[in-house]
C-alpha cells in the first residue's frame, strides 16, 4: 500500500465513499488513528481539497497535487502514493474532454514530484475518449493484471497549450499508432511463420538423424520439455504427456540398473551422462542412447537435465552384421591358412602314425618270441599310445581352428598359445630352415584362444613367406612376450625377411592391400580387427638397420585371482 515504505497515500474519493474505504482499510489490519496523526494516510473528497467547482477545472487539480506532493516531501516522506476516483469529475462529454487534458499531465507531475498515480475509471468515457486516456498513463491495470502499456506517448504540452495544436497532435499520433500497430502486425506474422517453418525443420532433422530432445526438473523429478522425435522413439502418441515412471517402465528389464547407475552417479558428482541401453515398444526391442548435460541455476544449483534421445537400433544392428562378416571372413582367413598348411599338417599327422605302425610291428614281434617277452612289448605299446596322443593333439588344433562358431572370452597363457601355433607351423618351419627362437614370460590375458591363434599363426606364416624368398643370410624368426607394461603384454614376432618398404608400411594393414604376388591382402586387416576387438593394439616397424620386418601386439593384462586352470 506505501505506507510501510515511508509513503504519503492519499485517496481523492467520491463523495459518500468515505466510509466504505475505512472499513477496507480496518479489514487489512490498518492502524487507521495512527496513520492519521503521522498525516501518512490521506481521504479527501475533491469538494473538500476545493478542486471541484460547478465545472471540472484541469489546472485547479494539477495546482493540488504539486501543492500536495511538496508539501509531503517537507514533512519527510520519502514520496506521494495518489488514488482519485474519477467518477468525482466526469459529468459529461465536455468535461471529459477537459479531463483529458489534465491526465496528459500526471505522468511529468509523478516524475517531478515523485507521485504514484493510480485512476479508476468505470467505463463512464466514451471509448474514444478512454482510448486517449489509456495512451497517457505509461501502465494500465486491467483484469487484475499490471502490465507495461506499449501504446503511450509522453506528454509534450502544458495545460495553456493551443486545444487546435493538441488535437492535432493526437490526430497525427493516432495515424502514427496505426501504422505502427499495422507493421507489429506484419512483423508478427512473419516472426511466427519463421517459427512454424523452424519447428517444422526441427521436427523433420529430428526424424531424419532419429533423435529427440527432452529435460528432466530436479525439483519436480518428472520431464519437463519433451519433443516430438523424443514421443516417437519411445512408440508414444504425439498428445502424450510422458512420465519419469513411464519412461521406465520402458526400460528393457536387464538394462534398468545400468541407465539408473548411469543417472544417479550423474546427479552425486553433478556432471553429463552417456548410456546406452534398450528399450521395449510395440513388442520390439530398441537400442537407444541418451546424452544429458546439466543446467544450474543463476545460484549455480543444479536446476534440471538437457539432453537428446537418440535411436541407434540401425547402427546397432548394422554393426551386428558387420561382427558377423567379420566372423565368417575369419573363418574363411583361417581355412585359407590351413590350406597352405595341408602338407605340413599331413606330415605332422604322418609321423606319429608312422611312429603307431613301428610299434606295433616291434610288439608283435616281442609276442611271437620264443619266450614272448612281456617288458619289449609294453613299452613297445606305451609308445604305440604316445603317437596316438600326439596325432590326436595335432587334429584337435586344427579342429579347433577350423571352427566355425566365436567362443567366449577365457583366461589364456599366451605362452601356451606361441606353443600351440609353432606345433601347427613347425613343419613349414623346418621345411623353410627357419631358426626359431622365443623368449616367454607368464603372462596371462582374458580373450578367445582361436582368434588369438589365428593372429599369431598369420603373423607366422607371413614371416616364414618373407624369409623364404631370401636367398641368403639367416632365416630367422624370434617370439618374445614381455610385461614392461604394468598394464599390458606386449608380443613382438619379428623375422628377418625381405621386409616392406617405408611406403608400404602405413599400408599392410589395409583391407586387400598386398606386397605379396599371391597375397588376397586380408590376413594383416582381420588380424588387426581381431586385436582391436579384445582392446588391443596391432602394429608393424621396420628391423633398420637389420633387414626384416617386427610386428607388435599389445593387450590388457589379466590379475586372475588364483592361476585358472588352461590344459
Amino acid at each position: 500500500m506505501g505506507l510501510e515504505r515511508n509513503e504519503q497515500c492519499v485517496y481523492l474519493h467520491g463523495e459518500g465513499d468515505e466510509g466504505p474505504l475505512l472499513q477496507a482499510f480496518e479489514q487489512e489490519g490498518i492502524d487507521m488513528a495512527a496513520a492519521h496523526r503521522s498525516k501518512a494516510l490521506v481521504l479527501i473528497s475533491p469538494r473538500a481539497a476545493n478542486v471541484r467547482g460547478d465545472s471540472f477545472d484541469p489546472y485547479r487539480l494539477v495546482r493540488f497535487w504539486k501543492d500536495l506532493a511538496s508539501r509531503a516531501r517537507a514533512a519527510g516522506f520519502a514520496a506521494t502514493r495518489c488514488a482519485i476516483a474519477t467518477s468525482s469529475f466526469l459529468f459529461g462529454p465536455a468535461e471529459a474532454d477537459r479531463w483529458l487534458e489534465y491526465e496528459s499531465q500526471l505522468t511529468a507531475i509523478a516524475e517531478e514530484h515523485r507521485c504514484l498515480f493510480l485512476c479508476h475509471y468505470r467505463r463512464q468515457v466514451a471509448a474514444r475518449q478512454l482510448l486517449d486516456v489509456v495512451r497517457s498513463h505509461s501502465s494500465v491495470i486491467h483484469a487484475g493484471e499490471i502490465a507495461p502499456n506499449l501504446f503511450y506517448l509522453p506528454s509534450r504540452d502544458t495545460p495553456e497549450a493551443d486545444p487546435h495544436q493538441l488535437a492535432l497532435d493526437s490526430l497525427l499520433d493516432d495515424l502514427a499508432n496505426r501504422a505502427r500497430l499495422e507493421r507489429l502486425a506484419g512483423e508478427r506474422k512473419q516472426a511466427e511463420e519463421q517459427h512454424r517453418r523452424a519447428q517444422t525443420y526441427f521436427a523433420d532433422g529430428e526424424r531424419l538423424s532419429h533423435t529427440g530432445s527432452w529435460a528432466w526438473s530436479v525439483a519436480s523429478q518428472e520431464i519437463s520439455f519433451w519433443s516430438p522425435g523424443y514421443l516417437r522413439i519411445l512408440g508414444l502418441e504425439p498428445n502424450t504427456t510422458p512420465s519419469s515412471a513411464g519412461v521406465r517402465s520402458l526400460v528393457h528389464p536387464d538394462d534398468v540398473a545400468l541407465v539408473e547407475g548411469n543417472f544417479v552417479r550423474a546427479l552425486r558428482e553433478r556432471g553429463g551422462f552417456d548410456c546406452e541401453f534398450r528399450i521395449l515398444t510395440g513388442g520390439t526391442v530398441r537400442h537407444v542412447r541418451s546424452v544429458g548435460r546439466p543446467v544450474f541455476d543463476q545460484h549455480g544449483e543444479l536446476a534440471e537435465y538437457a539432453g537428446t534421445l537418440i535411436d541407434v537400433t540401425e547402427q546397432h544392428d548394422a554393426e551386428t552384421a558387420l561382427r558377423a562378416s567379420q566372423s565368417t571372413l575369419a573363418r574363411v582367413a583361417r581355412l585359407t591358412t590351413l590350406g597352405e598348411l595341408s602338407t605340413s599338417i599331413a606330415h605332422e599327422v604322418n609321423q606319429p602314425l608312422g611312429a603307431i605302425i613301428l610299434h606295433g610291428d616291434a610288439a608283435r614281434r616281442w609276442l611271437t618270441h620264443e619266450p614272448p617277452n612281456a617288458g619289449e612289448t609294453l613299452r613297445a605299446i606305451e609308445g604305440m599310445m604316445a603317437n596316438a596322443h600326439r596325432a590326436r593333439e595335432v587334429i584337435a588344433r586344427i579342429r579347433t581352428l577350423a571352427s566355425q562358431a566365436d567362443r567366449p572370452h577365457e583366461w589364456l597363457d599366451l605362452n601356451e598359445i606361441v606353443r600351440e601355433v609353432l606345433e601347427v607351423a613347425r613343419g613349414e618351419l623346418t621345411q623353410a630352415a627357419i631358426l626359431v627362437t622365443t623368449q616367454l614370460s607368464a603372462a596371462w590375458v582374458r580373450g578367445d584362444r582361436v582368434q588369438l591363434q589365428q593372429v599369431l599363426l598369420n603373423l607366422i606364416m607371413n614371416a616364414i613367406e618373407a624369409m623364404s624368398t631370401r636367398e641368403e643370410g639367416r632365416r630367422e624368426l624370434y617370439i618374445r612376450i614381455s610385461e614392461d607394461d604394468p598394464e599390458s603384454v606386449h608380443i613382438e614376432v619379428r623375422d628377418s625377411g625381405i621386409g616392406v618398404t617405408e611406403q608400404s608400411l602405413g599400408k599392410i594393414f589395409e583391407p586387400f592391400y598386398t606386397t605379396k604376388p599371391q597375397g588376397t591382402g586380408i590376413g594383416l586387416s582381420i588380424s588387426r580387427s581381431i586385436i582391436e576387438a579384445h582392446n588391443g593394439r596391432l602394429w608393424a616397424r621396420r628391423n633398420e638397420p637389420a633387414p626384416g620386418l617386427s610386428l607388435h601386439i599389445a593387450l590388457p593384462r589379466a590379475f586372475p585371482a588364483a592361476e585358472p586352470d588352461v590344459r
